[in-house]
């Protein structure tokens, strides 16, 4: 590793697992560690994950200087586990003065836990960014929590279970209380009362927990605590907020008190907002109002469950569209266009009015763009983005599929809408994720027939996509070897290829880009490119089971050595 990659910014340290196994490969190991002990004092950032042995750890004896520090899922066999949480007590310790990065998941188990890796930092101050995943607040341990809180710059915490408000201790001195003066923040001897009582609002205005310094807050499913009190007691408190990226378990999303938090300008520099996960599905008037009580123009607007319609919309393209880094138009309807013939086209004109607008945007998620709309629109404007999340439909009412064709025929029109869509995509020299899967389809809704992945209908132009990651597509593919080789050529860092058929009659499908080309397959591997292959989605209406065809073509696609998975990322279940 040292001779062949002397600058190396990140070593994979678990790699070398299997070398324990054999005497020739433990040589090598210790022969490795070494030369990870020489150069320890130059280590930056440690990730340590899952069980690790003691003597692979030694090395971060030596290390002084390190700035970031991430452990995941620690061992739980009694035996080890003190001696394992003592060695990571003490890295933490050594590097504290300069610490400024701590990320700590499943660290709540027993004998020790996380939070003594947490007091540690108290001493110096220094710590700026905070992640907590899969853990737990005990009612001593609040203090700390709130202590280590007043220096944040980004805290992070993710299936945690917390009361937001302190409990004084059952014996409380003059002593107590003059510390509880310093930390800046009021305790409460009771249990937090009915959000929807007076004694409720009375808590909220009487506490004084201030983060002064937080800029980014991610929280993902608290528990034991309410999303209005998580507003109340922890996003309100932290005025300097530039970035919430807030995932609710299965209950509504507190619009009315969230939107009088913006319109009362308590984040005036607040220009990112994520809300997932909201059970009801928001209104057009809530995102609306959202839009309206927001302190400055956003750069991140991503709301899924809100059906964004054609108000919204205008006022995201008055004071938004300059701005806007990232947008998500999944469940948006322009009423305007709606058609119960066409459901699925009324937002396409509004993707491409984004797509020609935003300048600075890197990210899109829609259910749909025409071709139609790519071709009579103006030229894409958003040189910077990064994730494409659109189905693009080509309109080609008859393609030529009949069994025993080999490949389908275009006319002169067709081939020429798919070069206008490729000039288009073309402009996107920065992008890395092409997924036209990203869809969500119910029953009666039109037959969509994707971009073809070929050269000889203008694939070539998108040759200056150089930092292309993921390409996906819907429905099936009939590529060339020589297409796949233009791929592997101008796509460098091409990492995956996917790409399924939906048939609303649940009749056999399949993917021909595998099926008929599956030997291709190979030459994919050889340069480093996953085959997920297939991406099966159901209709709506039956998400319990998937059809046999398509188990059929798993079990034949794992049969010559293709991996079959599911698409997690899309909207409905598979």
């Amino acid at each position: 590793v040292h001779h062949h990659n002397p600058l190396a910014r990140f070593i994979p340290f678990g790699k070398f697992a299997s070398y324990d196994q054999t005497q020739n490969g433990t040589f090598h190991l210790h022969t490795f560690l070494q030369v990870l002990q020489r150069n320890a004092p130059w280590v930056r950032s440690i990730s340590i994950y899952g069980h690790q042995p003691l003597y692979r750890l030694a090395f971060t004896e030596h290390c002084a200087m390190v700035d970031s520090i991430s452990i995941c899922n620690p061992p739980l066999n009694k035996d080890y586990n003190p001696d394992y949480w003592e060695c990571c007590q003490a890295l933490v310790k050594r590097n504290s003065p300069r610490l400024r990065s701590l990320r700590l998941t499943n660290c709540d188990g027993k004998p020790q836990s996380g939070w003594g890796l947490m007091t540690e930092c108290l001493q110096y101050q220094n710590l700026r960014s905070l992640s907590l995943i899969r853990g737990s607040f005990k009612k001593k341990r609040i203090e700390i929590f709130w202590r280590i809180c007043q220096n944040l710059e980004s805290l992070e915490l993710e299936s945690v279970y917390m009361r937001l408000i302190p409990h004084k201790p059952k014996s409380s001195s003059s002593a107590d209380a003059k510390n509880e003066t310093s930390l800046g923040y009021s305790e409460t001897k009771e249990p937090l009362p009915p959000i929807d009582s007076q004694e409720y609002s009375q808590t909220t205005t009487s506490t004084n927990v201030r983060l002064p310094k937080m800029r980014r807050l991610v929280l993902n499913k608290l528990f034991h605590t309410e999303p209005l009190q998580q507003l109340d007691f922890l996003i309100s408190v932290c005025p300097m907020l530039k970035t919430l990226e807030w995932t609710l378990p299965p209950v509504s999303l507190p619009v009315k008190e969230f939107t009088d938090y913006l319109a009362a300008m308590t984040w005036p520099e607040l220009e990112s907002i994520t809300i997932k996960d909201a059970r009801k599905n928001m209104t057009d008037e809530e995102y609306e109002a959202i839009l309206r009580a927001a302190p400055r123009p956003l750069k991140v607007l991503d709301l899924p469950h809100c059906r964004l319609g054609t108000d919204s919309f205008n006022l995201l393209r008055q004071n938004h569209f300059k701005t806007l880094t990232k947008v998500n138009l999944f469940q948006a309807k322009n009423s305007t266009l709606y058609s119960s013939s066409r459901p699925e086209d009324d937002v396409s004109e509004w993707v491409q009015e984004v797509l020609e607008s935003c300048p600075s945007l890197k990210s899109i998620v829609a259910r749909i763009i025409t071709a139609q709309d790519i071709t009579n629109g103006q030229p894409w404007m958003c040189h910077r983005l990064e994730e494409f999340q659109v189905m693009i439909d080509m309109e080609f009412e008859e393609r030529a599929l009949e069994r025993g064709r080999k490949r389908p025929k275009y006319t002169e029109d067709q081939e020429n809408k798919c070069r206008a869509v490729y000039r288009q995509l073309g402009r996107l020299h920065q992008l890395k994720k092409l997924d036209m899967f990203h869809c969500s389809w119910r029953p009666g809704f039109k037959v969509i027939t994707p971009p073809p992945l070929e050269l000889r209908v203008g694939l070539a132009q998108l040759s200056g996509l150089k930092d292309i990651e993921l390409i996906s597509f819907y429905g099936s593919q009939d590529m060339r070897m020589v297409d796949l080789q233009w791929m592997l050529q101008h796509w460098p860092h091409l990492k995956e290829i996917s790409g399924g058929r939906l048939s609303s009659k649940r009749s056999k499908t399949f993917v021909n880009f595998f099926v008929r080309h599956f030997l291709l397959e190979s030459t994919l591997l050889s340069h480093g490119v996953s085959v997920y292959g297939y991406r099966p989605m159901e209709i709506i209406d039956g998400l319990d089971r998937v059809d046999t065809g398509s188990a059929a073509l798993i079990s034949f696609m794992e049969a010559v050595g293709v991996t079959a998975v599911y698409d997690s990322d899309s909207d409905c279940e598979d």
